[in-house]
């Protein structure tokens, strides 16, 4: 399906977006693990989280869906009767990998053509050490055949930057022998971390440095999940962008491990206010008010230590980085190479189709913005991020952007074209 950009208005008023996806995604695991009741109010409502939520059920969870608040037992995994199919989550799939991987029982899992492209060789390899018995498709492609084993601790440094790896570690210590201690040099997102710590598991965290060892999870467990970062990033993107848009967007995480893009627009010269600062458990949440700013904003050399924080949101970056004045440069981001396309090739070849002058990088790209943009087919290979960012920015232009495989944005964000006041 194809959507093509247009005319389109200002954005204003109060707005929630859809809630976290991570976050989401461990929650459900976490009540799967949880011997005792775990709680969870507004969970995405979205395709990825939907089928992480029928395979929990599958694995033995017994869920029961009260309006936005799901009442989960778990404690008692059991063998799936069926194969795991995630879908498009790559999140889901690493991590229920690594969850499985310590438990006495056969698992298939996998995905749908985009997943079983995408590298499960990662967190294969350190599960391996660990003693895990997965066999996959060659070069570690999905789908993997998980027989769980006895598993022993190991020391693991995760150069990648990997949220995911680090998680499908984390998750498999819980049920093994000894201690495994990660090094995370980068800091990658720590939702996992942050739910170890509120459930009582046995974790310890020095700087860059996790220790957990083998405990299981047994009590009264509630997460309340915040409006996820990531999709609040392209309204943030479409506020700045198009003239007379002013809005506050509700409820948001700001976990500093996933709001990198708000140092990005520090450089590029907007001004993003963080007001009403609470937390959700152990996430800090915040009302976010923007507005618009395009003419005060320039394009910018981004830090690398800034990439791994603000990883998923380099695509809307990119958009902004095309609409406003100057040279914007990032770098250190290859990781955009292995998410649901190799972002950094569409990313480069759509600027360019549209008239947008950007040079590639083995791991990032340059892009000098544009006063105007022109139409094209813009090719997205069900990468919902891809599809987003240049609907926002077909739609601040005003030009006819044809845009493919739009039905890859209800994978994350069902509400999208509500949200931004788009027809669709």
């Amino acid at each position: 399906m194809k959507y093509i950009t247009g005319k389109s208005k200002p954005l204003t008023g109060r707005i929630r977006t859809a809630s976290d996806k991570s976050i989401s995604h461990r929650a459900l695991m976490f009540g799967l693990l949880n011997h005792g009741k775990t709680i969870i109010r507004r969970l995405l409502d979205a395709d990825d989280v939907s089928r992480t939520m029928r395979n929990c059920a599958m694995l033995g969870a017994k869920i029961e869906h009260v309006d936005d608040t799901l009442f989960v037992s778990g404690g008692q995994i059991k063998e799936p009767n069926d194969i795991l199919d995630f879908g498009n989550s790559g999140t889901g799939a690493r991590l229920s990998i690594g969850l499985l991987s310590s438990r006495p029982m056969v698992s298939i899992v996998t995905g749908d053509s985009s997943l079983r492209t995408r590298p499960m060789k990662r967190i294969i390899e350190p599960l391996c050490r660990m003693g895990a018995a997965i066999y996959s498709r060659k070069d570690g492609y999905l789908p993997a055949a998980v027989i769980g084993n006895k598993l022993k601790g190991i020391k693991y440094v995760n150069d990648i930057g990997s949220a995911q790896v680090k998680s499908a570690i984390m998750l498999a210590a819980l049920a093994c022998e000894g201690k495994t201690i990660i090094e995370d040099p980068k800091h990658s997102r720590d939702h996992t971390e942050r739910l170890l710590i509120q459930s009582g598991a046995d974790i310890n965290i020095y700087g860059s440095r996790i220790e957990i060892s083998g405990s299981e999870i047994d009590s009264k467990l509630e997460i309340m999940i915040p409006a996820d970062f990531s999709s609040a990033a392209f309204l943030i993107a479409y506020a700045l962008l198009k003239k007379d848009s002013d809005i506050i967007l509700k409820d948001v995480g700001i976990n500093p491990t996933r709001t990198g893009m708000l140092n990005v627009l520090k450089l590029f010269g907007a001004k993003i206010d963080l007001m009403k600062q609470t937390s959700f458990g152990l996430e800090p949440a915040a009302d976010i008010h923007v507005a618009y700013q395009k003419k005060e904003m320039r394009g910018a050399a981004i830090p690398q230590e800034l990439v791994v924080s603000a990883i998923d949101e380099i695509p809307i970056i990119a958009a902004i980085a095309a609409s406003i004045e100057g040279k914007t440069v990032i770098k250190g981001a290859g990781e955009l190479r292995y998410k649901e396309s190799d972002r950094i090739d569409l990313i480069v070849k759509n600027l360019t189709a549209i008239g947008v002058k950007c040079t590639e990088y083995a791991d990032g790209f340059e892009i000098e913005g544009s006063e105007k943009i022109k139409s094209a087919d813009i090719i997205t290979k069900f990468d919902h991020r891809i599809a987003m960012s240049f609907i926002i920015l077909g739609s601040v232009f005003e030009t006819a952007l044809k845009v493919s495989d739009i039905e890859s944005i209800k994978t994350s964000y069902p509400g999208f074209f509500k949200n931004l006041m788009l027809p669709y």
